[in-house]
């Protein structure tokens, strides 16, 4: 019997593999619960501020989905573009400079675009990010 794995249960080991820096303490049940829901199109989650909400959502998924789905087009949305382009920063120094990530991913940014709102990785993986004032 071959069963596919869920894919929180592969973000959450792409987590553990290449981010454990993030990490102050073992994942808790609320960062587990936050890990299944990002697999969960259209979702909107309440947590006080500190809670890890866009670290999940923003950095981890997101350099999940653009290294594990190549060619795949991520809009990231933030409250402000100052903050979308923060987020951006963050993914961005991840691709650069995390060895585990280079190491098993290989360089990124080589070939295609890399602006402070918008990446384009040498999988063919877009990232753009705007921020929704007005």
């Amino acid at each position: 019997m071959n069963q596919e794995i869920p894919e929180y249960i592969k973000l959450e080991g792409f987590i553990w593999k290449h981010l454990r820096h993030y990490l102050i303490h073992p994942i808790c049940p609320f960062h587990r619960e936050l890990i299944q829901l990002t697999t969960v199109p259209k979702i909107a989650v309440a947590a006080p501020t500190g809670f890890a909400k866009s670290t999940y959502f923003s950095v981890f998924s997101t350099l999940y989905e653009l290294l594990e789905k190549p060619g795949i087009q991520i809009l990231l949305v933030s409250a402000t573009g100052s903050l979308a382009e923060h987020w951006v920063a963050k993914i961005r120094n991840e691709l650069e400079y995390n060895p585990s990530l280079l190491a098993y991913y290989g360089k990124q940014n080589s070939k295609g675009k890399w602006a402070v709102d918008e990446l384009h990785l040498d999988n063919g993986s877009v990232l753009m990010a705007k921020g929704s004032e007005k």
